[in-house]
């Protein structure tokens, strides 16, 4: 489990940093010789002399509903704890105003 994360956590930080990053190259016109280079992380799309870099849609669903997972996990986790705080919390009510409680003679 705990390799499956590193390499997990590898592969997202290098698609960041974009060490895992692709070349692509882009025209500035029709009849240019040297292309421009850039990088992309996942892919390019577009014509020769229109690059740009593009997300593929999996990468987009996949981002949703990771970020759905952790705000449903998020609303769980602090639902429990409300009911587990809620069960034990004591009030105690006082039968004197003030700081101290009413004076017995």
């Amino acid at each position: 489990m705990y390799k499956m994360l590193t390499r997990i956590l590898f592969v997202i930080l290098s698609y960041l940093t974009g060490v895992l990053s692709i070349q692509c190259a882009k025209y500035d016109n029709l009849f240019a010789r040297q292309p421009t280079y850039i990088s992309c992380a996942f892919e390019c799309c577009g014509i020769g002399s229109n690059r740009h870099c593009c997300i593929p849609a999996y990468v987009i669903v996949l981002l949703v509903l990771g970020g759905l997972t952790l705000l449903g996990a998020t609303a769980v986790l602090l639902y429990c704890l409300w009911k587990r705080t809620g069960s034990t919390h004591v009030v105690h009510y006082s039968s004197g105003s003030g700081k101290y409680p009413p004076y017995r003679h």
